[in-house]
C-alpha cells in the first residue's frame, strides 16, 4: 500500500517533529496563559449582547461551557449601573432561575417589574441562578458578581446543598466547579475551607494543570461555546430568551408520593448538620462583608404533600427528619455567624408548586419575590 512517506524512518523524523510542535506550543500556551487571554476576550458578549442574556443558562438547558468571567460579561449584569438603581443578584439553584417558566416569570424578573424602590432607588433584580443546589458553585459566582456593584445579595439555598459528600447519584463536583477549579485552592485558603471538592481540586492552580495533555478539552470547550453562539446570533439574531422554557410537565400534586425520599438520611454527608460544607455559608458572608454588600440567606419553601408516605416524607425529594434538622441547624447557625436569615420554607400553598417539590408556578414566583422585597426593605 502506497504511504506519504518513503520510509519508517521518515515517518518517525515526521511524528517527532510533530510532538516537538505540540510541546512547545503547550509551553507557550501555559507561559503566555493563552487561555487566561481568552477569558478576558469579549468574543462571547459580541455573539450575545447583555441585554438577552437574562442568566447564567438558557431555559432550553444550553449548559455552561467556559469560565465565569466571560459569562458574566455577557450577562445583563454586565451593563453598567444606573445612578437610580438598587442592584439584587440572585443566587441558587433551578427553582430560583425557573429552569419551567420563562425567564421574565422568574423571582429577580419579578423583582424587577414591581416597580419598587429601596433607599429611593429602583430594584432591579439580577438571575445569577444556576441549576444545581451546590454552595460552592453559588460562592464561586458570587465572587464574581460582587465586581458588577450589587446592593445586596439573596442567595437561596435548600437542604440538598448541606451535604458534605458527593451523592451516588452525583458523584462529580458541579459542571461550574470544574470548569472553574483554578480559583479553588486561593479560595480554600483565603476562607478556610476544606470539604471535597477543594481537595478534590487541591493542585487545580498547578502550572500543569494548564498543559493541554491535561485540560485541553478547554479549548474544545471554547470553540462549542463560540460556534454555539454564532450560531444562535446568525440564524436567529432577534431570538427572545424571555420566552424560552422548558415544559414543565405534570404537576408535582398529582404524583404520589415515594416511599424513600431522595435526599433522606441514609445518604453520606447529611448524617450531621452543619458540616464543612457549611463554611461555604460563612465565607458567602465574608465575601459580602468585605465587598460592604448586605447577603440575604432564604431557605427556599418546599411542597408538603400528603397522602400515604407523607408520615415520613414531606414530599418525595426531602425526608421530614432530614429535612427538619436541616431547617433548625440553619436557624442556629446563621444566628451564630450573625447572617440575615429568611425562613420561606412552607410559605407556598401545594398548588403553587410546579412539576417537582422545589419548582414554582408564575403565583408562586410572585409570593416569594414579595417576601424577599419586604425583608430586603427592613434591612435598609
Amino acid at each position: 500500500m502506497r504511504t506519504p512517506f518513503a520510509s519508517a524512518r521518515q515517518f518517525g523524523r515526521v511524528l517527532i517533529k510533530a510532538l516537538v510542535l505540540l510541546i512547545v506550543f503547550d509551553a507557550a500556551q501555559i507561559a503566555f496563559d493563552l487561555a487566561g487571554a481568552l477569558d478576558r476576550a469579549l468574543l462571547y458578549r459580541s455573539f450575545t449582547p447583555p441585554t438577552e442574556r437574562l442568566g447564567l443558562a438558557n431555559q432550553i438547558g444550553d449548559p455552561i461551557w467556559w469560565t465565569l468571567d466571560p459569562l458574566l460579561d455577557a450577562h445583563q449584569i454586565a451593563q453598567p449601573k444606573a445612578p437610580d438603581e438598587f442592584r439584587v443578584v440572585f443566587l441558587g439553584d433551578s427553582a430560583t432561575f425557573c429552569l419551567y417558566c420563562r425567564s421574565n416569570e422568574a423571582i429577580p424578573a419579578l423583582f424587577t417589574q414591581s416597580g419598587a424602590t429601596i433607599d429611593r432607588n429602583r430594584v432591579v433584580g439580577y438571575n445569577l441562578a444556576y441549576p444545581g443546589s451546590d454552595w460552592l458553585k453559588d460562592i464561586l459566582i458570587l465572587k464574581h458578581a460582587l465586581k458588577y456593584q450589587p446592593d445586596a445579595i439573596v442567595w437561596l439555598v435548600t437542604a440538598k446543598g448541606a451535604g458534605d459528600q458527593p451523592l451516588p447519584q452525583e458523584p462529580e463536583a458541579h459542571l461550574i466547579t470544574r470548569l472553574n477549579a483554578v480559583e479553588l485552592p486561593s479560595l480554600a485558603r483565603q476562607y478556610n475551607l476544606d470539604t471535597w471538592e477543594t481537595q478534590r481540586y487541591a493542585d487545580a492552580d498547578a502550572w500543569y494543570q494548564r498543559s493541554i495533555f491535561s485540560h485541553g478539552g478547554r479549548y474544545r470547550d471554547w470553540l462549542i461555546l463560540m460556534a454555539r453562539s454564532w450560531r444562535n446570533a446568525a440564524l436567529d439574531p432577534k431570538r427572545d430568551l424571555s420566552q424560552e422554557y422548558l415544559l414543565p410537565g405534570e404537576p408535582v400534586t398529582t404524583k404520589p408520593i415515594q416511599p424513600v425520599a431522595e435526599i433522606n438520611s441514609t445518604l453520606p454527608g447529611y448524617g450531621t448538620f452543619p458540616n464543612r460544607q457549611w463554611e461555604f455559608l460563612r465565607a458567602g458572608q465574608h465575601m459580602a462583608d468585605e465587598a460592604g454588600v448586605q447577603l440575604l440567606i432564604v431557605n427556599e419553601p418546599t411542597y408538603i404533600a400528603g397522602g400515604p408516605n407523607t408520615d415520613v416524607n414531606y414530599n418525595s425529594f426531602y425526608e421530614r427528619n432530614l429535612y427538619d434538622r436541616f431547617r433548625a441547624a440553619l436557624t442556629d447557625f446563621t444566628h451564630q455567624h450573625t447572617m440575615t436569615y429568611l425562613d420561606l420554607w412552607n410559605i407556598l400553598p401545594a398548588e403553587d408548586f410546579s412539576n417537582t417539590s422545589l419548582h414554582y408556578t408564575l403565583n408562586g414566583n410572585r409570593l416569594i419575590a414579595q417576601q424577599l422585597l419586604t425583608t430586603l426593605s427592613t434591612m435598609h
